[in-house]
């Protein structure tokens, strides 16, 4: 495969050998083998994910790399023949770095109401997947798009109308699927709790 995406693809005698080789070449692209680097970023950082430690001073050489061809693959649509996507070991070191980031700046416990909203948000994050499926095949099948749309519109040039509907966008989705959440949390609590109470039939 990678002689391929660096000399090409060769003649295919028909379009269903064309399409063969589109389908194993997406199989072995997308398999968890090119996940390896983030799976082993993950792994090390998990014994002591602190950014400033000696162990993982080799992030702050990879990182402005990473960071580097983010911006040429973003903005200026620099490509490696033999790597696809974005998903990739020049991606991953901006991500981690910034994870690590993160663990150190935000503090251990939050006792507030945004913590809390945050908190709540992030246990419900399922339904709003859910409630964001339901809510754009809707937008999709009105507007035959989903992209710089919501339910009121749909804005192609991409200016700053785009912003609006992405903000109209997390009202509807984000508030429907915490609820979504909190009719599932009560509704599953009253059933545990009916099938614990419930009266043992005589035998």
């Amino acid at each position: 495969m990678t002689l391929f995406n660096i000399f090409g693809a060769p003649p295919f005698p028909t379009w269903e050998a064309y399409f063969e080789y589109l389908y194993w070449f997406l199989f072995v692209a997308t398999t968890p083998f090119f996940m390896l680097s983030a799976i082993g970023l993950g792994m090390w950082f998990s014994k002591r994910p602190n950014l400033f430690a000696k162990q993982n001073i080799f992030m702050w050489i990879i990182f402005p790399v990473s960071l580097y061809y983010l911006i040429q693959y973003q903005f200026f649509d620099f490509r490696f023949e033999f790597i696809r996507g974005d998903y990739n070991l020049f991606v991953f070191p901006y991500s981690a770095f910034l994870v690590l980031l993160g663990i150190k700046l935000i503090p251990k416990r939050w006792d507030n109401w945004f913590a809390k909203a945050i908190s709540t948000i992030g246990k419900s994050t399922y339904h709003i997947l859910l409630t964001q499926i339901l809510y754009f095949s809707v937008v999709y099948s009105v507007y035959g798009d989903h992209y710089g749309a919501s339910i009121l519109g749909i804005d192609l040039s991409y200016d700053l109308t785009i912003y609006l509907y992405l903000i109209i966008n997390w009202v509807i989705c984000v508030p429907f699927g915490v609820f979504w959440y909190y009719v599932d949390f009560k509704l599953r609590n009253y059933y545990m709790l009916y099938k614990k109470n419930k009266p043992r039939k005589e035998e």
